[in-house]
């Protein structure tokens, strides 16, 4: 359809896919669409309310689909009809969420579970499987590429929106979701690419406006540390925890101070059978007991023999005899850990911030009820290892994001998920007192499109954009997250 010389957007409203009315909505006053990373994005449309069009097909649950001039076409569903009146102007604000929003208003019931069963089939298998997070939501799979550690989970959904699933699922393994470039399809990965594209103010590079330049006038930090985690125990269903994991995953290690829940000793001498000598089966008011768990091996070494057993007697001061018999022979010297904990930490992180620990659950991980092959659970445990190195590199470092307001001659083909190169030096604040430069690639977290009815800011409109260093969630703890930007207080820029 085409457009006049002096109309840069119309709107269409369209009721089960269907155009309604005679032709779109041409008497706009502002239409705004934001898109967020691993969430539903909203979409906002002002129009006069006297405009007898759009008092006969803006209806509630309707979509509506912005289009420009340059092509770009964007969805959403009419959640909110809102008749208001600004500077003495009766107007329509229409309110909703982009398509996304649709995957909100179904569930996975109760007990969903995938039994060892292949990640993307999770979301959408090659035929549409009834049990796919995606089956009969009208949504088909786009870009859908799982990493290859994640090819076989045991995974279980507890009466969660399927959107809530995805949103789950994408941060326990680290990847991330967003609408497809065609309408309901969903794009799952790792995401993070380089979109090519830049943005800088105008002074610090006044080169000829290119279709891969964005104009920026200021820009705003927050720099946040409060949700930084460099030391994880995670746990999957029912307590599974990394024991099974392959020793070629080389850096787990084993909690050696336990506390009020247990203790480590030594082995004495050479352990065979099922007997160990130990240094001591009790330390201070802690002892060894009889049907506690203990753990045998090298604790800062996953490389070497280890293995698990039970207690089923107690020689005191001298030894310990398991319910089974070891498989492997451990020299003197080897660690004996009471109900051991299984974690992965990162060092560096920890020099900077000191130990941050978190106990991250992934409930959806655990024993395989259709195979007891041992193989099974290795790589069951190592699902569980990866999901847990995706969270700590997310979240071992600081969270800086950048509030980039608006961005002028933004490229259209732009997507949450890929990266900008932000390039901008000056000052920030309010009073123009804090001095800012920064030159660096950042995950676009989240884009809002802005276009005026009177073609203020061109077919492209103006943006506003959220930036970050690092591709997790802004943290939302009210109780933990208070940060100042510049003269207003954040939570998070969400």
């Amino acid at each position: 359809m085409g457009y006049s010389a002096d109309r840069i957007l119309e709107v269409d409203v369209l009721s089960s896919g269907v155009i309604q009315g005679s032709g779109p909505l041409t008497n706009i006053i502002s239409a705004t669409v934001t898109e967020e990373l691993d969430r539903a994005g909203e979409i906002t449309l002002v129009v006069p309310a006297t405009d007898a069009q759009a008092q006969a097909l803006l209806v509630n649950d309707y979509e509506i689909r912005i289009r420009t001039t340059t092509g770009a076409s964007y969805g959403g569903i009419i959640d909110t009809l809102e008749k208001v009146v600004s500077d003495g102007q009766p107007l329509y604000r229409v309110i909703g969420t982009d398509r996304l929003g649709e995957l909100n208003r179904l569930t996975t019931g109760y007990s969903a579970r995938y039994d060892a069963a292949a990640t993307g089939a999770a979301i959408i298998g090659a035929t549409g499987t009834a049990y796919s997070l995606l089956a009969d939501t009208g949504w088909t799979q786009g870009t859908v590429t799982v990493g290859a550690d994640y090819t076989n989970w045991t995974i279980q959904f507890e009466a969660a929106t399927r959107l809530a699933a995805l949103i789950q699922l994408g941060a326990e393994i680290g990847h991330h979701f967003r609408e497809g470039s065609t309408a309901r399809t969903l794009d799952f990965s790792v995401m993070g690419a380089s979109s090519g594209y830049r943005i800088s103010n105008l002074y610090r590079n006044s080169a000829t406006l290119a279709t891969d330049f964005g104009v920026v006038g200021d820009v705003s930090v927050s720099t946040i540390s409060a949700d930084i985690e460099n030391r994880l125990f995670p746990l999957g269903a029912n307590k599974f925890d990394l024991r099974d994991a392959p020793a070629t995953l080389t850096d787990i290690l084993v909690q050696t101070e336990r506390g009020l829940s247990g203790f480590a000793t030594t082995a004495d001498g050479n352990s065979s059978g099922a007997t160990i000598p130990v240094t001591a089966t009790t330390d201070g008011t802690l002892s060894l007991r009889v049907g506690d768990e203990v753990w045998v091996g090298d604790a800062d070494d996953w490389t070497q023999d280890h293995e698990d057993g039970i207690i089923a007697s107690i020689s005191a001061g001298v030894s310990i005899t398991l319910t089974s018999d070891l498989v492997n022979s451990y020299a003197a010297g080897a660690d004996v850990i009471q109900r051991p904990q299984f974690y992965i930490e990162d060092a560096t992180s920890q020099s900077s911030y000191g130990v941050r620990e978190a106990c991250p659950q992934f409930p959806w991980i655990g024993f395989s009820d259709t195979s007891a092959d041992d193989s099974v659970q290795a790589a069951l445990s190592t699902t569980l290892y990866r999901a847990a190195k995706a969270r700590l590199t997310r979240y071992k470092d600081t969270y800086t994001a950048y509030l980039v307001p608006q961005v002028y001659n933004l490229p259209t083909d732009l997507r949450v998920g890929q990266k900008v190169y932000l390039d901008y030096v000056g000052v920030t604040g309010a009073s123009g007192t804090a001095y800012l430069t920064v030159a660096a690639d950042l995950y676009v977290m989240s884009i809002s499109r802005t276009w005026s009815g009177d073609g203020t800011g061109g077919a492209r409109g103006f943006s506003t954009l959220t930036l970050a260093s690092v591709d997790r969630p802004t943290p939302i703890n009210l109780n933990l997250v208070l940060y100042d930007l510049d003269t207003s207080r954040w939570t998070g820029l969400g």
